[in-house]
């Protein structure tokens, strides 16, 4: 029994069971698939798979917009470094999709490119993704998501 003079016997068994919640929660979210970030899928199947679960999502990123607006194509090339010089590889479209193959993974958001490409655990920041360019449009000239009404 805990009474209110077990200051520190309280203090453990909150930290205990906030630490055990916690622990849920993150194997939770490791283990829901469609709420993890991706790094990439190593086949082609599996990203279109996750394409179709969730084309709302995806439709509105700025890689998706981009392609559905025609401001780049397949083909173009997809270049990283200062001024966007260094091509790493070019647009690619499956089923309508665009797409970024890079290391023998595939790459349906700028955002899981880059992660790859950096090597990065968490979304590339603002100065790491000025530094890409699809074609001949740099990252800040990419269109930025539209409301959910507008999909």
């Amino acid at each position: 029994e805990i009474d209110n003079n077990s200051e520190e016997e309280f203090s453990n068994l909150i930290l205990n069971n906030n630490k055990t919640k916690l622990q849920e929660r993150v194997e939770n979210f490791w283990d829901d698939e469609e709420r993890r970030s991706k790094e990439g899928y190593t086949h082609l199947s599996d990203m279109l798979d996750a394409i179709k679960k969730r084309p709302r999502f995806y439709g509105n990123t700025r890689l998706q917009l981009t392609f559905k607006d025609k401001i780049v194509h397949e083909d173009d090339e997809v270049k990283y470094g200062t001024n966007n010089t260094k091509v790493i590889t070019t647009l690619r479209v499956a089923e309508g999709w665009a797409y970024i193959n890079y290391e023998k993974s595939f790459h349906p958001t700028v955002t899981s490119f880059l992660k790859k490409k950096l090597d990065l655990s968490n979304a590339p920041g603002s100065d790491q993704l000025r530094r890409l360019s699809i074609g001949n449009t740099s990252y800040d000239n990419l269109p930025r998501r539209r409301s959910n009404n507008r999909v």
